[in-house]
């Protein structure tokens, strides 16, 4: 009888280890989980704060240059500010599609054409972190006819004038410079010449 009572409690202690086993890694899965989910959330809080500020800035800059302009086309000539807001003009230099601006694109360039946004415009963000925006103007020229080489009647296609734009574009980021946020919007001034 005694050889029986000592087989059964090592089969109780080996059954009582598994089961601890078994509670520990459900619990581990539990942390990594909830901790997941955490970051999940994070991010997307990050992302909402990110966009916002992007359209803060973007708003910001249209506004200025809507109140300042007036809707009017700028005059020509070197690059301006409307409202402290630099306008950088922009040429594609010969291309006669000329394609839209593109200096925003270059993170360089946010330095010297770009605009930051007056400390406290965001709330939550850091002096340093506040939104941008860049305005570039655009000079569209109206095109029409077949360019592969002139149309059915023999003549090529031809300029019918020329529409301003202006590119808007803004920079957001969240509380931490993972989350980046890009928006951008065209501003036409009439409808051509």
């Amino acid at each position: 009888m005694r050889k029986l009572h000592s087989a059964q409690r090592g089969f109780v202690m080996l059954t009582s280890m598994i089961f601890l086993m078994v509670l520990t890694m459900l619990a581990i899965t539990a942390v990594r989980r909830a901790t997941q989910e955490e970051r999940f959330a994070r991010s997307i809080r990050e992302q909402n704060i990110a966009f916002q500020a992007a359209e803060t800035a973007l708003r910001y800059c249209q506004k200025n240059f809507e109140l300042t302009n007036k809707g009017d086309v700028l005059p020509a000539g070197l690059d301006k500010l409307v409202g402290n807001i630099p306008v950088n003009q922009y040429s594609q230099g010969g291309d006669p599609s000329n394609p839209p601006p593109t200096l925003w694109s270059v993170r360089s360039n946010w330095a010297t054409k770009g605009f930051r946004l007056p400390a406290g415009t965001v709330a939550n963000l850091d002096a340093g972190q506040q939104p941008e925006c860049m305005v570039e103007a655009w000079y569209k020229p109206l095109l029409t006819g077949n360019f592969s080489g002139g149309s059915s009647s023999g003549q090529g296609g031809g300029n019918l004038g020329s529409q301003y734009a202006y590119v808007f574009t803004a920079r957001g980021q969240g509380t931490s410079n993972l989350s980046v946020i890009w928006l951008q919007v065209v501003l036409y001034i009439g409808a051509g010449n």
